[in-house]
């Protein structure tokens, strides 16, 4: 399912986003589910659960908690999440590029509902949220994972350890599999074998430097040298696609 945030705090105009998006979701089949947000400091409030959200809808000039720095502190907290300012104004266009904002829609102008419709069009195209949901036994049970909640597949001693960003936090589950076997399943993806111990999702990945990678939370990764060109290589793609 895809999950949308709107954020602004007109109302009006978020419940007139909202209209917008699920008829473009139901033309295209799409199931969504969107909340609505009239405050960054009600967003950030979720903690952990900014990361349920694969698209973030920003408005920049919000009483309060403005939408830039919003986005800073979503940062902090996932760096997968497609984020889109909705502004009326585009002297902010400099700060949204810190924070990696894929797009810039202009409020209350005649082709806002095509600009709204061309955002989700290209976010669908990079993320294709209509596959990439893996099912696996693990130990805890049967689980479907979808592509972007795996952060991490880790080997220890021929038991795999998923580390998974859920809506309820980080949960780690175990699968008793061979790393080799996993890298196959996702070939295609946005993972990365970078150790023959480790297998990392690219978009939880700040930067590859020194034969370590650096993961969204502060976590570091040997790089083995064998893996280390192609994992730099692989992360530069990632970054320049989105």
């Amino acid at each position: 399912m895809l999950k949308i945030a709107i954020c602004d705090d007109e109302l009006l105009f978020c419940q007139n986003m909202e209209k917008i998006i699920l008829a473009y979701c139901l033309e295209h089949d799409i199931e969504a589910e969107i909340r609505l947000f009239l405050s960054g400091e009600a967003f950030i409030s979720l903690g952990a659960g900014m990361g349920e959200f694969h698209i973030i809808y920003l408005d920049i000039k919000m009483k309060g908690l403005d939408g830039i720095e919003t986005a800073e502190k979503i940062r902090r907290w996932c760096n997968h999440a497609y984020i889109v300012f909705v502004t009326a104004f585009v002297d902010y266009m400099p700060d949204g590029y810190r924070v990696e904002a894929i797009r810039y829609i202009l409020k209350n102008q005649k082709n806002m509902e095509a600009d709204i419709r061309e955002s989700l069009t290209a976010i669908l195209k990079k993320m294709d949220v209509r596959s990439h949901v893996y099912t696996f036994d693990f130990k805890e049970g049967s689980r479907k994972l979808p592509e972007e909640q795996i952060v991490l597949v880790e080997s220890d001693l021929h038991v795999l350890k998923f580390t998974v960003n859920t809506p309820d936090g980080i949960k780690t589950y175990c699968l008793q599999a061979k790393l080799n076997e996993v890298e196959k399943i996702f070939k295609g993806s946005s993972f990365v074998r970078i150790h023959q111990s480790y297998l990392v999702n690219m978009k939880y990945v700040e930067k590859i430097y020194g034969h370590r990678a650096f993961l969204w939370d502060g976590k570091t990764l040997p790089v083995s040298r064998a893996k280390y060109q192609n994992a730099k290589e692989r992360f530069l793609l990632y970054e320049g696609e989105i």
